[in-house]
């Protein structure tokens, strides 16, 4: 069996509880809802919340990358067998269920109709909650620890992210989620943008009104801000292995937001030059007829005061 369960605080959004056979069928009933934005793409928060609806079946080559920060997210959280966890930002739902292998009793939230779906038909018995993370649908300090593979990157505001996070972790309870880090080192996001800029082909794309630091400095200030003790910033380094540039331009295109945007609306002459620039940047990471492209990100950990 499993739930689906959509929670909102705004009298405009719809409670719904959804229960079936997911380990049989792997389908996920659909309800109608509204949507609380203007207009696709109008702005940061409008491209994220459309733009994972549609990238959320081609997930699978952008999470080859995020899975790898995940045995350090939950590490950093605390996680243990008993822990009561809150996976936010859940996607597929991959760390909820490495989460549950530690022994933890874990709960996998996101706010995109379509992960959620493809959470439930990957992770069938997992509780999964739909629902906009900066408003939570649960008591304060419901959760011992509250943990995202990434998260902050997706917000307008992510102070106030972070702040509901505090909200539902009890007292001495952590959180911890990563970050993409500068460019030069996470080679995997720097490569299409660096490809795009020296093609001359760059497009305007919506950016948070509040960006999050570019240093570790400023992250840890980040975590004080919301309340946290004991902020930790740690850099983990990775790589993701690929055939050729082009797997790297497509899977990038079809399973992200920000990237796919920067991508959208060029001629075959723009596209041909990307792919040239993009070849000529990947060459020094490869190995034999394969590429090692670099996976940088940041893990934040910080724990409620008790």
């Amino acid at each position: 069996m499993y739930f689906v369960v959509q929670f909102g605080r705004s009298p405009r959004t719809v409670v719904r509880l959804i229960v079936g056979q997911a380990q049989r069928s792997g389908q996920c009933q659909t309800v109608p809802m509204p949507d609380p934005t203007s207009s696709a793409g109008a702005d940061f928060q409008a491209m994220e919340r459309h733009g994972w609806e549609k990238a959320a079946a081609a997930y699978g080559f952008f999470g080859r990358a995020t899975c790898l920060v995940i045995p350090h997210v939950l590490t950093a959280a605390r996680v243990k067998r008993g822990t009561r966890l809150l996976d936010l930002a859940a996607g597929p739902g991959h760390l909820a269920a490495e989460a549950r292998r530690r022994g933890g009793r874990a709960v996998a939230a996101d706010r995109s109709h379509a992960m959620t779906r493809v959470l439930v038909a990957t992770h069938g018995d997992l509780p999964v909650v739909q629902t906009d993370g900066m408003a939570l649908p649960f008591a304060d300090a419901t959760f011992d620890a509250v943990a995202a593979a990434f998260y902050l990157n997706h917000l307008d505001d992510p102070a106030g992210g972070l702040a509901e996070m505090h909200r539902v972790t009890r007292p001495g309870g952590w959180i911890a989620t990563a970050v993409w880090d500068r460019p030069e080192r996470a080679r995997l996001n720097g490569l299409i943008a660096e490809a795009v800029a020296r093609a001359g082909a760059g497009s305007a794309v919506p950016g948070p009104e509040h960006p999050l630091p570019e240093d570790e400095t400023g992250l840890l200030h980040l975590l004080r801000a919301a309340g946290f003790s004991r902020p930790e910033a740690r850099l983990v380094q990775g790589s993701l292995t690929i055939s050729d540039p082009a797997e790297l331009l497509e899977g990038l295109a079809g399973s992200t937001v920000r990237t796919a945007a920067l991508l959208r609306g060029h001629s075959d002459h723009d596209v041909r030059r990307i792919r040239d620039e993009l070849a000529r940047g990947c060459e020094p990471y490869r190995s034999g007829d394969q590429l090692h492209i670099p996976v940088a990100a940041v893990i934040l950990a910080g724990q409620r005061h008790e």
